[in-house]
Order: structure tokens, then sequence, then C-alpha cells
């Protein structure tokens, strides 16, 4: 289940590589409020294309003004959307700061929405579960990128796998 609203960014995507193993890399930087203060956010995915899925990993690092900063690792997959890309994602977070040490002890879901020209949106919210796999099953995105008979994804069970891996290790 989601649970509260506690992040809003808006950022653009500045680098996209193919790497020689053949995974694709995206990088990318915005703005916007993280528990309710300003915050700066860099972001790097990298993972696999198949059938216009984008299946990986993003790392990211939240700085507020006052210099603390917060470290998410996601599992993430990306698609094509009418307007440019979607992209949803569930992370774990680690700080030392006291003003989001809150972070420590959620799992958060990420939503992400891309344009035609790089430019994106993005929410995150804090799985309101203390079953990691319950949040992640309970999203409408992925619930529905699984089942779905158009999806590379209805015989690959990766996204969930690397969830759960990410979350219990």
């Amino acid at each position: 289940m989601l649970g509260e609203l506690i992040g809003e960014f808006k950022g653009r995507n500045t680098v996209y590589r193919v790497l020689p193993d053949g995974e694709m890399e995206t990088s990318s930087q915005g703005t916007g409020k993280i528990l309710g203060i300003d915050a700066f956010v860099m972001s790097t995915a990298v993972g696999t294309m198949t059938n216009g899925v984008f299946a990986g990993e993003e790392y990211s690092v939240i700085t507020i003004m006052e210099g603390d900063t917060v470290f998410f690792r996601a599992n993430v997959i990306g698609f094509p959307s009418e307007k440019g890309g979607s992209s949803r994602a569930g992370s774990y977070q680690m700080t030392q700061s006291e003003k989001l040490k809150r972070l420590n002890k959620v799992i958060c879901v990420h939503e992400y929405e891309t344009d035609m020209n790089d430019n994106w949106t993005g929410k995150i919210w804090s799985g309101n579960s203390s079953k990691p796999t319950e949040i992640l099953l309970n999203c409408d995105f992925l619930r529905d990128l699984i089942v779905s008979d158009n999806s590379n994804f209805a015989r690959s069970k990766r996204p969930v796998q690397l969830w759960v891996a990410s979350v219990n290790s």
C-alpha cells in the first residue's frame, strides 16, 4: 500500500550511455522537496532494455539545502508512454541526517514521467506496510506490467526478484 507523499521533484535527464556489456545508463538531476525540505537530486540508472522495457537499478543522492544527504537504491522499470516515458521504482534509503533519518525505516515507491525533451517530474511515497513484497505487489503499475500479455515481464520475474534481493540484503 502507498502511504504518505514524501517527495516531489522536477528535473532533466542529462546523459545516456550504452556500456560495453550492453547495459544502458541514464543520469539525471533535479530539484524539489523531500519531507517538505528543499532539495537537489542526482541519479544514475543502469540496466537492460528488452522489447522497449527498461529494467535495472537506480542510485540517487538527495541533498537538502543545509547539506545533509540521503542515498537511495532502487529497482526500476521504465517503458514508453504517450508523452515520452514512464518509470516506476521501489527503494530503500540510508542516511545519518537527523532531519532525514525516518527514511531509513521505510520502503519508498517512486513514479516518474519524462517528456520528449528529457524533462521529468517525479513523486515519492513511503510504503505503508511492514512487508516489502506486499508494497511492491500492491502497486498497480507493477501488477499490470507483470500480468499483461503484451509484456515481456509476463515471462520474466526479474523486477520482483531484484526488489526482494535488494530489500533483504
